[in-house]
């Protein structure tokens, strides 16, 4: 069965690295992008962001060869630096996570990815 045009665009390497970076992280002085969030907290050591700088890499990679194999494992390393992110936030911090009318948005955006690339890998029988 051959794919739609949406479904090609909404699992591609590049949709799938730009919609984990454009996560919106909001805080209690300003919001901003996942990201940034990796790239300002990597010379600090923390485990978060250079897992998720790893799963943008790997990802990066599987555009020019084996794009099943390694997509899945830069998306499960961008799930995981999520979780170890929101792991290490306090308990006041993690509900104002998704405070604003944009960050839900962005959140989505990265499970629906999630989602389309996950199914679009198992072949589904239709009896």
């Amino acid at each position: 069965m051959k794919q739609s045009t949406v479904t090609t665009i909404m699992t591609h390497p590049f949709l799938q690295c730009l919609s984990f970076c454009i996560i919106l992280i909001n805080g209690q002085v300003f919001a901003a992008p996942y990201g940034w969030y990796i790239r300002y907290a990597m010379p600090d050591g923390e485990w978060f962001a250079y897992i998720g700088a790893a799963g943008i890499l790997v990802t990066a990679i599987s555009i020019f060869g084996l794009r099943k194999i390694l997509q899945g494992t830069g998306l499960l390393l961008m799930w995981l630096s999520l979780i170890l992110f929101i792991a290490q936030t306090t308990h006041a911090m993690r509900s104002q996570l998704v405070d604003g009318p944009f960050a839900p948005i962005t959140y989505l955006l990265f499970v629906v990815v999630t989602v389309l690339i996950v199914t679009n890998y198992i072949k589904w029988k239709s009896y």
